[in-house]
């Protein structure tokens, strides 16, 4: 079966540590000896990540790439999700893997895209997850004082 799945690493404030949330387009747990060994994927994954990135600015040719974006949407209609909403995401990690897994996490999954997150919004059926790509990390200036 072909399939997306992801790994969030937001940050619980309550409980003072980063947690792993993993979720899949078609549910599977890994096998024991795989890596992540014996993980849950809930099949909740509605948009892996819809990503957009542009090479150069609107009808430019040459100059610095622009930081891509986009979303990733799970589905929450029975509200089971609720509980990672308090959870902080913004600059945290998020990877896509896509393949066809067939039993084996390590070999039939390949990693497709690292990034961070940034805002999460919700409504009542789903949760979105704004994510950039990691030129995000660096996009920051360089020198804030001009002058002493």
């Amino acid at each position: 079966m072909n399939v997306f799945a992801v790994e969030l690493t937001p940050y619980d404030t309550v409980g003072a540590a980063e947690v792993t949330l993993r979720y899949a387009t078609q549910g599977f747990v890994t096998t024991s000896g795989d890596t992540p060994g014996d993980a849950f994927f809930d099949e909740r994954l509605k948009q892996p990540a819809l990503l957009k990135r542009d090479a150069w600015g609107s009808g430019r040719i040459g100059g610095r790439r622009r930081v891509g974006f986009g979303d990733m949407v799970l589905l929450n209609g029975d509200g089971a999700l609720d509980g990672i909403l308090d959870y902080a995401y913004d600059g945290r990690d998020i990877t896509v893997y896509y393949g066809t897994y067939a039993g084996t996490f390590a070999t039939d999954m390949v990693k497709v895209f690292v990034g961070t997150m940034e805002v999460l919004e919700h409504d009542l059926t789903t949760i979105t997850i704004k994510i950039r790509d990691r030129q995000q990390v660096v996009n920051v200036a360089f020198q804030e004082t001009l002058y002493a």
